[in-house]
């Protein structure tokens, strides 16, 4: 608790908040062939996708300074605009500056935790395997997999008012991933 006389104000969204999430998930696989050689080289593939579309993660915005004169540096300024995002929220504006000012010296925050919304994102995952028959009781599966298919860039945003990049969008998760394995089962 940033004030803990006064739990009020420390009330707040969870950091790992989620208000809309939507997945999708496909999987196909191919049929039996009747004629060999399709049979050998195009039965029994497996695609599976998953697509996941979300709202973002609440963010919450620190001053760095020790106003409160608690010996914290990561107490939160107030907010002084009801609309805490850029007018086009995007990379170089996400969260207006001009929203917040420094609690006067020897008070803290009005602002509560995780109350700005952050930048929501896409994402599209795929995989393609297949089983292998050696013998009776062992098998072979080949396996590729692919995250971020579309190597879409998910953002987030720096929240920290004495910095001068406050605001922008500097930092985002992981770009596209590609892994293949096989496994022996026996």
């Amino acid at each position: 608790y940033v004030n803990p006389n006064n739990r009020e104000l420390d009330r707040g969204n969870c950091g790992t908040d989620r208000r809309q999430i939507a997945n999708i998930t496909l999987v196909a696989q191919t049929p039996r062939f009747t004629n060999n050689t399709l049979r050998i080289v195009g039965t029994g593939w497996k695609v599976a996708g998953i697509f996941t579309t979300t709202s973002g993660a609440p963010l919450t915005v620190n001053t760095a300074t020790d106003q409160a004169l608690s010996g914290q540096t990561n107490e939160r300024p107030n907010q002084v605009n009801p609309n805490p995002l850029c007018a086009n929220p995007g990379i170089s504006c996400w969260i207006n500056p001009a929203a917040f000012a420094i609690p006067a010296l020897g008070t803290r925050s009005t602002l509560g935790p995780a109350n700005i919304p952050g930048p929501g994102f896409f994402d599209l995952d795929m995989a393609l395997s297949r089983e292998f028959r050696v013998r009776e009781k062992q098998t072979l599966e080949m396996r590729g997999e692919a995250f971020n298919v579309t190597n879409s860039f998910r953002a987030a945003a720096v929240t920290t008012t004495q910095s001068n990049n406050f605001g922008k969008i500097l930092t985002a998760m992981d770009p596209r991933i590609l892994q293949f394995a096989m496994k022996f089962t026996f």
